[in-house]
Formats: C-alpha cells, structure tokens, sequence
C-alpha cells in the first residue's frame, strides 16, 4: 500500500476491542515485568534493588517498551491485539518503525497514567483515533484473516 487513501479501506478499531486487548495486554506485560525482575534480582546476587530504585524503574519502562515495540515492528500486534483481530499500522499502511513504535509506547503509557485520556480520545475522534496514534500518525485497524 502505497498511500494515504488507501488507509479509508481498513475500519478503524473499535474502543471496546481496543480495551479487550489492553487487557489481554496486561496479563502479558505483568509476566514479561516478573521476568525483568527476576534478571534484575540475579543480576544483583538477589539483593535489595531499592539502592537503584531509579535505574530500576528505567530499566522496566525501557525493556517493556521494547518488549511491545517489537510486537508492533514485526506484525503489527501484540498478543492481545491478535487475539481480538486489530492491528496497529503506520500512514503508509505498514507496521510501525521501531521509533514509531517506542515513541507510542511512551506516549500511551503516560496517556494511561493520566487516566486513559489519550486512549479516551479516540471515542470523540472522528477517524477513532487515539491522542497517541494522532501524534506518531499511526492507527489501530480492525482486521479479518
């Protein structure tokens, strides 16, 4: 797909499949967090981590954003996206770059953090798109395989 008119043929996501999948979503990342953790806890001899509480945090954020960002890069769609058939594409039609990817990734996370309202926009947005997917020009299509 080479451009922007031919993004009209794919149906915007709807909302509540969108929160299905950020659900879905959470359980996953939940893991990936004990994962990380776990690393972090070997890594330090099993040691207190509060000393790098800081670093810490960094480290999640970055290797969560990583983690999902390398879902949307290669297909499109993290677990839970694939399980409610959506799928996130950039304005050509194709998957993310992996800046498009982080920088939505950090966009969407503080638009959770702010009580959804970057996600919320997307329910008075006339093309249904959320604050996060307006800002990298990106957008979540609903999808039949």
């Amino acid at each position: 797909m080479s451009n922007k008119a031919n993004l009209s043929d794919f149906p915007s996501a709807p909302f509540l499949r969108r929160i299905a999948a950020l659900v879905y979503d959470s359980f996953i990342v939940f893991s990936f967090l004990l994962l990380a953790t776990t690393i972090a806890l070997a890594v330090n001899h099993g040691q207190s981590l509060m000393p790098y509480r800081w670093l810490f945090i960094s480290y999640l954020f970055i290797s969560t954003g990583l983690f999902l960002s390398w879902f949307w890069i290669t297909s499109g769609q993290t677990l839970g996206m694939l399980a409610w058939k959506i799928k996130v594409i950039n304005q050509d039609g194709k998957t993310l770059t992996w800046k498009q990817a982080f920088l939505r990734y950090c966009v969407g996370f503080f638009s959770l953090g702010l009580g959804a309202i970057g996600l919320l926009w997307c329910l008075f947005n006339q093309d249904k798109q959320s604050l996060h997917d307006i800002l990298l020009k990106t957008r979540v299509i609903k999808y039949q395989k």
